[in-house]
């Protein structure tokens, strides 16, 4: 039984859908609930409402409409980005460059690939990069906002290095491949950021779960990873779900509407909780660049404490956290790939995630800190 109101911190993981959202979903789930791809009235009417949506998520990314593929989530549409793009290059053996703390859907999948020996992949820092990159090299992916640590990677920079590479080499090769799902709160343009590829999911951004978005940009080739019909332009086939993509749409119209404010009050939350921490004289370190992270993600060592008895009995107090990503909490041990991959093997077992959201208060920043000093202090 808590011992206060429920404290949610672990909004990296997961978003409650808005109000809004909810709204502008409900007629599609009993009324509306036609077959977008059916010739009469009624189903046309419906693929209005996909086209709408459409247009809404090509508007936060200032994108073309076309150059949305609708997916159900960030998982998928990083699978179809990186196994994509590899299924439609020519070359016997592709090269991929990946940083060393990517999501699992990409590191995992990139993995799985070269120890079959389909491709080679190099491993390395982002300001490796450029120094990796080499003729048969079709990808290059950098994930923008890392969701255990939060840390933010410099993809304007890597494109702007990519595309004059391309332009020198006269090929069209490599795609810059970015999963955004963290980056809400930050620069997105795609113009601006020079990316190919990106990822959003639905349920980061306070939309539904089960949906996501590719964004493709003009003349990337890339496969289908699944076969079926013609749906999303031959690019992911299947029936539209379309309440969820209605959902998507109306969620990164909020989201882009509200980016700016809830940058600061996120930012000054961080601020408040550092503050509190060190005032506490809890003994911990934070980890990655505080100065170059996302507003919402902050990532803190404890030595001495164990993630997965930290994450437990501030459980037991009510208040919700994480030990690094979610996915990675159903694993046997709990250990942050992305803390070791910074170099801070040490703490890759004693970290703890805490991320803020739209609810999160100054008020239950303090109950927090002051619950980590119950059994740390």
């Amino acid at each position: 039984m808590y011992l206060y109101m429920a404290i949610y911190l672990d909004y990296a993981s997961t978003t409650p859908t808005s109000k809004c959202v909810l709204k502008s979903m409900q007629k599609f789930w009993s009324n509306d609930f036609y077959n977008p791809s059916a010739i009469y009235p009624e189903g046309r009417k419906v693929a209005i409402e996909i086209k709408k949506a459409r247009e809404k998520c090509a508007g936060f990314l200032d994108c073309r409409a076309d150059n949305i593929v609708f997916t159900s989530g960030g998982t998928e549409s990083a699978n179809m980005a990186v196994l994509g793009v590899i299924n439609a290059c020519k070359l016997d053996k592709p090269h991929v460059v990946a940083t060393m703390f990517e999501h699992p859907a990409v590191s995992e999948t990139l993995k799985l690939l070269e120890s079959t020996g389909q491709i080679e992949v190099s491993w390395v820092k982002p300001e490796e990069i450029t120094g990796a990159i080499k003729p048969e090299t079709v990808l290059v992916t950098v994930i923008y906002v890392n969701n255990e640590i939060g840390s933010v990677q410099p993809v304007r920079e890597i494109g702007k290095f990519i595309k004059k590479y391309r332009h020198d080499h006269n090929t069209i090769y490599p795609y810059l491949y970015t999963d955004a799902c963290q980056a809400i709160y930050l620069p997105i343009n795609q113009e601006t950021m020079n990316y190919d590829l990106l990822t959003l999911d639905g349920s980061k951004i306070y939309g539904p779960k089960g949906v996501g978005l590719l964004y493709i940009r003009d003349n990337v080739k890339v496969s289908p990873i699944s076969n079926g019909g013609g749906q999303e332009a031959g690019k992911r086939p299947g029936t539209e779900p379309v309440p969820l993509v209605v959902g998507l749409g109306e969620a990164l119209v909020e989201a882009k509407a509200t980016k700016d404010k809830e940058f600061k009050r996120l930012k000054e939350l961080k601020n408040y909780f550092i503050e509190l921490l060190n005032a506490s004289k809890i003994n911990y370190s934070i980890n990655g660049d505080i100065d170059k992270s996302s507003p919402h993600i902050i990532n803190i060592c404890i030595p001495g404490i164990s993630s997965e008895f930290a994450v437990i009995a501030l459980g037991e107090k009510g208040v919700m956290c994480s030990a690094g990503a979610s996915c990675s909490n159903l694993e046997l041990k709990m250990s942050s790939r992305s803390v070791s991959a910074i170099g801070k093997t040490e703490c890759a077992e004693s970290s703890i995630r805490f991320s803020f959201g739209r609810a999160t208060s100054k008020g239950e920043i303090k109950k927090v800190v002051k619950t980590l000093l119950e059994f740390v202090g």
